[in-house]
């Protein structure tokens, strides 16, 4: 999600010592975080909801699919530069190579 009301960026001072000890919190970032961001109940209400329906991706923060859509395109354009379509390609693909091992052999 985006930035949720919680005040879990305080996580950091209760860290226990064998995984480095506490840490003091961003109190500048978190004060933010407490008072604009979205409230965490309704991130909550749409996580259930996401659980329930069995979605493969909760999103929370409309806003957000802006950065979603400009991820994509530069994943999309790495996909252009380094691995480009081919024919044949797909015959690395899990699902073939798993119909492969599952065929009778013969």
């Amino acid at each position: 999600p985006g930035m949720v009301a919680s005040s879990l960026w305080r996580s950091t001072e209760r860290r226990p010592e064998a995984l480095g000890g506490s840490r003091p919190g961003h109190e500048g970032v978190g004060a933010a975080m407490e008072r604009f961001g979205m409230p965490a109940a309704v991130v909550a209400a749409a996580v259930v909801r996401g659980i329930q329906e069995e979605t493969f991706l909760v999103v929370t923060h409309p806003h957000a699919v802006e950065y979603a859509e400009s991820r994509w395109q530069e994943v999309a354009a790495a996909f252009a530069a380094q691995a480009p379509r081919y024919e044949g390609d797909e015959q690395y693909e899990v699902s073939n190579i798993m119909a492969r091992l599952r065929a009778p052999k013969g």
